[in-house]
């Protein structure tokens, strides 16, 4: 029987790699296949790095078509939807949570400056440690910042009796690590949620300064 190859759609719209049943990376393009194209034969970013390390490349699915005269916000808002649904930012290959990172989110501030400073946020919120984990002086710094900005998980402040030998349930380190790290990245979704609301909002003021 001929193997029928199944080849990567045109449409435009949101798109994942799906390795071993796990989400790895999630995106948007307006030509799905020119974009899958461009990650395989493209430069050689984290992604595609990544995906080199494999005996064959992944072909993506399309997790929703959209209409191409539909706004760009309506593509950046469903891409960060996606990502965070498969937690890819936290627990998998995107460096961000998906939308126009390079706008600007200050009044002033011009695109490549406001994408240095977006990147350089989401990079540190992506890499910081587990509370208990070693961390860097920078990183200790930027765990303080977001700590001051909003409580941690109360997750983290139980202490949990074992002296009680007759206790019911058996205390499991690997499920504790696995609540733990849940916990942790939705707190830090806090801060991804509102940085990319305001970059967002940053869009639209830009977008329609002619007007205000």
């Amino acid at each position: 029987m001929t193997k029928v190859r199944r080849k990567v759609p045109k449409c435009a719209g949101i798109y994942r790699y799906h390795i071993d049943g796990i989400t790895k990376y999630v995106g948007q393009s307006n030509n799905i296949r020119r974009r899958h194209s461009q990650h395989k034969y493209g430069k050689k970013n984290r992604v595609d790095k990544s995906f080199r390390k494999l005996k064959a490349w992944p072909k993506p699915d399309i997790l929703e078509v959209i209409p191409k005269d539909r706004q760009k916000d309506y593509f950046n808002a469903r891409e960060r939807y996606f990502i965070k649904k498969h937690n890819t930012y936290f627990r998998g290959l995107n460096e961000t949570p998906g939308g126009n990172i390079g706008m600007p989110n200050k009044p002033g501030q011009n695109q490549m400056s406001a994408l240095a400073q977006n990147l350089n946020f989401y990079r540190k919120l992506k890499n910081l440690p587990m509370p208990g984990e070693y961390m860097t002086g920078a990183q200790k710094d930027f765990f303080k910042y977001i700590k001051s900005r909003k409580s941690l998980p109360k997750v983290f402040a139980l202490t949990i009796d074992l002296s009680n030998t007759h206790a019911e349930e058996v205390y499991s380190p690997s499920r504790s690590h696995q609540i733990c790290q849940r916990e942790w990245d939705r707190y830090r979704y806090n801060f991804a949620d509102e940085r990319a609301d305001g970059i967002e909002l940053g869009s639209f003021v830009y977008r329609n300064r002619s007007m205000l």
